[in-house]
């Protein structure tokens, strides 16, 4: 008796968050599903100086950010507030007291207003929200630092011939950049049967609603409710 091929997840954040998550998918989901990792962001360190002076919270929406300033001071004593789980735990694992907003960037403002400034936003060159002008409309202190670039990058051949085939793939998106970036890499292509799972309306407004009419929306804007979308796919 023949059986249907797992279907394709196909991943596009950076390397490091694609590789974790696909660990995750695997450990869920075992044969039942295909990951195929094609990121379109490339992370690339940005030389900052970094003025802690008279910071009292930092504020970081990434792992990526976490890691950048950890690159470039060894200063572990101001305390952190994160956007989510992932990055709390990876400010915490590089010995920073963190706090997380256990959801979106509004989250994150919301729980920042509540705090003491002044802030150091340690950022990338691109942004979804620019939350310190947020917290500054709100009346708090907020420093920024660049402190990595997200460059794009292109699908692989193996990541279209997925979007092309007859095989269901499910693409989750978890930034409106890495989406408008997907939507341009898709220029050309006849996708067949893959649908979107967006972590956010934002992110779901970025796509050709020609191509994905009916992309899928996480319940709350986290990995693990991306997660119980893709499981309620297969």
């Amino acid at each position: 008796m023949a059986h249907n091929p797992a279907p394709y997840i196909l991943l596009t954040r950076p390397l490091a968050q694609s590789t974790a998550y696909k660990a995750t998918l695997e450990a869920e989901f075992g044969a039942r599903v295909a990951v195929i990792v094609s990121p379109l962001l490339k992370i690339k360190p940005v030389a900052a100086d970094i003025d802690l002076a008279g910071v009292r919270h930092l504020l970081f929406t990434s792992v990526n950010g976490v890691e950048a300033y950890t690159r470039l001071t060894n200063r572990r004593d101001i305390a952190a507030l994160c956007v989510g789980a992932r990055t709390t735990a990876a400010a915490q694992a590089a010995g920073i007291e963190a706090r997380s907003a256990d959801g979106s960037a509004d989250d994150l403002v919301a729980l920042a207003q509540s705090q003491t400034g002044p802030f150091l936003y340690a950022r990338g060159v691109h942004m979804a929200r620019d939350i310190a002008a947020q917290l500054r409309a709100g009346g708090q202190r907020v420093k920024e630092v660049v402190t990595y670039d997200q460059q794009p990058l292109s699908l692989t051949p193996k990541a279209k011939a997925a979007l092309t085939g007859d095989v269901p793939c499910l693409v989750p998106l978890f930034s409106p950049r890495s989406a408008r970036l997907f939507i341009d890499e898709c220029q050309g292509v006849t996708v067949q049967s893959a649908t979107a799972i967006c972590i956010s309306r934002n992110v779901a407004d970025q796509l050709d609603p020609e191509r994905f009419k009916h992309p899928v929306l996480a319940a709350h804007p986290t990995a693990a409710a991306i997660t119980r979308e893709i499981a309620a796919s297969l």
